[in-house]
């Protein structure tokens, strides 16, 4: 008796069917740098000027294509986002971008207040130097957390003494 060697088909599981994007949706960038942030937009060559820690509104498909382009000022240090000196604030747009997941289990690591607290209230110094320099690791980044030490109040002195040593740049 002879028998069947065919191969049992894999299941083929469909993608979850995604809501069209709306691709001139303006969407708010935020500059976490203490300068000027400028760059050239892609769709009609006009300079975009972002005052420093300021907020700027542009096209969903144009923050795309500043991604699509390799503008770092989006990108930061690892092609999705992370460490960045422009942070989108639309996930939508973060999700379709590839810098998170929609289940959450992909996130961006990029300076916030809230981060900054958070480290802050870690006890341990050594704990501390590591959580810091996991965190934050850009210039951008280093003058946004010497503006939220002093904006926020913060007040350790071992902890903001490492991060002038760190950092080079002093309160």
């Amino acid at each position: 008796m002879v028998t069947s060697t065919k191969a049992a088909k894999p299941e083929v599981k469909p993608e979850p069917v995604r809501e069209n994007l709306d691709l001139d949706k303006k969407v708010t960038i935020r500059s976490i740098a203490e300068w000027e942030t400028t760059f050239v937009r892609r769709d009609n060559g006009a300079d975009v000027r972002i005052a420093r820690r300021g907020t700027f509104t542009l096209p969903r498909n144009e923050i795309i294509a500043q991604c699509n382009s390799g503008n770092r000022l989006f990108l930061g240090t690892d092609n999705v986002g992370s460490h960045a000196t422009l942070i989108i604030e639309d996930d939508p747009t973060r999700i379709e971008l590839g810098f998170i997941s929609e289940d959450g289990s992909k996130e961006q690591l990029y300076y916030s207040d809230e981060l900054l607290k958070q480290l802050f209230t870690i006890a341990n110094q050594e704990e501390f130097e590591k959580e810091f320099v996991r965190c934050f690791v850009s210039r951008s980044e280093y003058s946004a957390v010497m503006d939220g030490i002093s904006r926020l109040g913060l007040n350790d002195y071992k902890k903001i003494r490492f991060i002038e040593k760190l950092t080079g740049f002093s309160l």
